[in-house]
């Protein structure tokens, strides 16, 4: 989702992978709807094995 259609969102809204979108001026505290979009994992440091020392 881009930035310029997400500010037209509550907030709320924009995190969701669902499509049933509020307004920016509504003001949602929960949504029993809501369904995050799936998260990236961020890589691990690849780290060199101490194996020699």
């Amino acid at each position: 989702m881009s930035d310029d259609s997400a500010s037209r969102f509550n907030p709320l809204c924009a995190r969701c992978a669902r499509n049933c979108r509020q307004s920016a001026a509504v003001k949602l505290v929960e949504c029993p709807r809501f369904v995050p979009y799936p998260f990236k994992l961020r890589p691990q440091p690849k780290k060199q094995l101490e194996l020699f020392k």
